[in-house]
C-alpha cells in the first residue's frame, strides 16, 4: 500500500486538482482524499488480518492465505490506476473524481471463504499473464470513470485480446464488460447491449456467476434505462437478483441491483413496487456508509424521481433535497451536480404554482453552470430553457424571451438537435404572440414547424403545437386562408383517438376566427365548442373572450 498511496501521491493528487481553478476543488479534493484514506486504511488491515489468521492464530490455511491476498492484490491494482489518474488529474477527472473513488471496488469479498474457494486456482503459468491482463483492466476503469473513454477502449481491448488468446475466459468476461461501460457512457447502446449479454453469457458457460451479477445488472440499465426495453431489462435484472443469494453477494451487489431494478420498475409504470425497493435499497446504503455518503446521492434522485411519478411532490422534494445537502457537502455548492438537482427540485416546484422558489432555484442553478461550465455549454443553454418557462408561466413574458433568446443562441452555437431547436422556437415564437408582437413570432414558428416535421413527420402529435401557434399568429394579423389550413391540420392531428386532446379550446377558437369569413356557420359551432372546452377548464377569461366574439359575429351577421 505504502508504494501505491503515500505522502508524495497525496501531494501529487492536491497540486493537480487545486491547479485546475475549478471552485469546487478544494472541497472535492477533500472527499476524494478522505475516501482514498479509508479504502486503504481498509484495505491494510485486510491484508495484516489475511496473514495473521494463517501464521499468528494458524485458523487458516497456506491455500486460502494464498487466495486472500491474490484478492487484495486485484484491489489493489485498482487503487494504483486510480492514483496514476488522479495524480494527473485536469477538470474532467475533479469534475468525477469523488464517485470514482466511491466505485473503487469492494473489499468484502476478499473475506469471504466461499467465494475465494469457489473454482480452480489458475495455474503458476497463467498467474503474471492474469495479472497483467486484470492491471490493464484497472486502468481501463480508471480511465473511464476519469471520462478518458478513448484510453478506457484502447486498453479494455487489449486485456480483450490477451483474454482470447490465452482462454482466460474470466478475463474475458471483465474486459468485455469494461468495454460495455465505456459504449453506455458513451451513448453506443447497441455495442453495450451486446458486449454485456455476450460478457453474460461467457460468465454462465464457465460459472462465474459473480461476474455474470454484474454483466446482467449494466444489461438491464441499458435494456430499461436508455433501449426502453422495459419488459427484458425486468427479466434481466430478476435472473441477476435471482444470484444474489447463490453467491454470497455483498451488501453493496444488492444495494446496486436493487436500484437498478427499482430504476426500471418505475420505467414500466410500477412505481410502488419501484419506490418500496428503492427504499429498501436506501435502507441498506445507509447501514453501509451513514446518512451523509455520496453513494446515496443516486438512490435518493431515483426515489425522488418515482415520487415525483406518483404525484407525491412533497416526498419528492424531500429526497432531492436531502440528495442536494449530500452533494453540498462532499462535492461543494458550485459543483454541477448540485445544479442538476437543484433544477430537479425547481421543475416539480414550477409544476406545483411554486414560482418563487422554483425561480430562486433556477436561478441560482444558472450561476453555477455559468461559472463552471461556461455560457456557451448547452446544459447552460437547458437551464436558460428552463427559466423561461418558469418566467412564461408567471406572465413575464419580456423576461421569458430573453432567457429563450439565450437558450436558442447556445443551441444554435452548439449544432443541438432539431428536436431541441423546435422546442425553443416554439417557446419563443409563443412568448412573441403573447406580447402582441404576431409578425415577429412567425418566423420562429414556421422554423420550430420545419424542425419538428423533419423529427417526427407531418402528422405526429408534436407537430400540432407548431400548427396552432403559426396558424393563430397569422389569424391575429388577418391572414385568415393560410390560418386556416394550418389549424385544420392541427384539429385533425389534435382530434385523432391515439392523441391527447391538448389545448383544444385555443385550436378551436383560433380556427372558428380564421373560418369565420368562409363559413360563419361552422365558426359559430367551433366557437361553441372551443368556450365548452374553456368552460371545462375553469378558465373563465377565455370563455368572457369567446362570448364577446360571438356577441360581435350576430351584430355583423346579415
Amino acid at each position: 500500500m505504502v508504494e501505491v498511496y503515500n505522502d508524495a501521491s497525496r501531494d501529487d493528487i492536491r497540486a493537480a486538482f487545486l491547479a485546475t481553478g475549478q471552485p469546487y476543488a478544494p472541497k472535492v479534493l477533500e472527499s476524494s482524499l478522505a475516501g482514498l484514506d479509508r479504502w486503504s486504511q481498509e484495505w491494510s488491515g485486510m491484508r495484516r488480518e489475511a496473514c495473521e489468521a494463517t501464521h499468528v492464530h494458524h485458523e487458516q490455511s497456506a491455500d486460502l492465505l494464498e487466495r486472500r491476498i491474490a484478492c487484495l492484490d486485484r484491489k489493489l491494482r485498482s487503487l494504483s490506476a486510480m492514483v496514476a489518474v488522479l495524480r494527473a488529474a485536469d477538470k474532467d477527472v475533479v469534475l468525477h473524481a469523488v464517485q470514482s473513488v466511491d466505485e473503487l471496488p469492494e473489499l468484502a469479498e476478499c473475506e469471504d471463504r466461499e467465494r475465494l474457494t469457489r473454482g480452480d486456482a489458475p495455474s503458476m503459468q497463467k498467474q503474471p499473464i492474469i495479472a497483467a491482463a486484470e492491471e490493464k483492466l484497472a486502468q481501463a476503469e480508471a480511465a473511464r470513470l476519469a471520462v478518458q473513454y478513448a484510453n478506457a477502449e484502447r486498453l479494455a481491448g487489449e486485456a480483450l485480446a490477451v483474454a482470447r488468446s490465452e482462454g482466460l475466459a474470466r478475463v474475458e468476461v471483465q474486459a468485455l464488460t469494461v468495454l460495455g461501460r465505456v459504449a453506455k457512457n458513451q451513448g453506443r447502446i447497441a455495442v453495450a447491449e451486446q458486449s454485456f449479454t455476450e460478457a453474460g453469457l461467457i460468465a454462465e458457460r464457465v460459472g462465474a456467476d459473480e461476474l455474470r451479477l454484474t454483466a446482467d445488472g449494466e444489461l438491464g440499465v441499458v435494456l430499461g434505462v436508455l433501449s426502453q426495453h422495459h419488459a427484458e431489462a425486468e427479466r434481466t435484472l430478476r435472473h441477476a437478483e435471482a444470484l444474489l443469494d447463490r453467491i454470497g453477494a455483498t451488501p453493496q451487489e444488492r444495494v446496486r441491483l436493487r436500484e437498478r431494478l427499482g430504476m426500471v420498475l418505475a420505467q414500466r409504470g410500477q412505481t410502488a413496487e419501484a419506490r418500496d425497493l428503492l427504499t429498501l435499497a436506501l435502507g441498506e446504503a445507509e447501514a453501509l456508509s451513514g446518512d451523509g455518503g455520496t453513494g446515496l446521492v443516486s438512490i435518493l434522485n431515483a426515489r425522488g424521481t418515482v415520487h415525483d411519478q406518483r404525484g407525491e411532490s412533497a416526498a419528492a422534494l424531500a429526497d432531492f433535497g436531502r440528495a442536494l445537502a449530500i452533494c453540498e457537502a462532499q462535492l461543494s455548492p458550485d459543483h454541477p451536480d448540485v445544479a442538476a438537482i437543484l433544477s430537479n427540485m425547481a421543475i416539480i416546484q414550477l409544476n406545483g404554482g411554486q414560482y418563487g422558489q422554483a425561480r430562486e432555484r433556477f436561478e441560482r442553478a444558472l450561476t453555477i453552470h455559468r461559472l463552471v461550465l461556461g455560457g456557451d455549454h448547452p446544459i447552460t443553454g437547458s437551464t436558460h430553457m428552463n427559466l423561461g418557462t418558469l418566467l412564461q408561466q408567471m406572465e413575464d413574458y419580456d423576461g421569458a424571451a430573453a432567457q429563450y433568446e439565450h437558450a436558442l443562441a447556445v443551441a444554435t452555437k452548439a449544432g443541438g438537435s432539431d428536436a431541441d431547436l423546435a422546442d425553443i422556437l416554439y417557446n419563443l415564437g409563443a412568448v412573441y404572440q403573447l406580447r402582441g408582437e404576431y409578425e415577429r413570432a412567425l418566423t420562429p414558428y414556421r422554423d420550430a414547424l420545419a424542425r419538428s416535421e423533419r423529427v417526427h413527420g407531418p402528422d405526429h402529435a408534436e407537430v400540432a403545437y407548431p400548427l396552432v401557434g403559426l396558424g393563430g399568429a397569422l389569424v391575429e394579423l388577418g391572414k385568415y386562408a393560410e390560418g386556416r389550413e394550418l389549424l385544420e391540420r392541427a384539429l385533425a392531428i389534435r382530434t385523432r383517438k391515439d392523441v391527447a386532446p391538448v389545448d383544444l379550446g385555443e385550436l378551436r377558437f383560433a380556427l372558428a376566427r380564421a373560418v369565420a369569413p368562409v363559413d360563419r356557420d361552422r365558426a359559430h359551432a367551433l366557437a361553441i365548442e372551443a368556450r365548452g372546452d374553456y368552460s371545462d377548464a375553469a378558465d373563465a377569461d377565455s370563455v368572457q373572450r369567446i362570448n364577446t366574439w360571438l356577441k360581435g359575429q350576430l351584430k355583423r351577421a346579415p
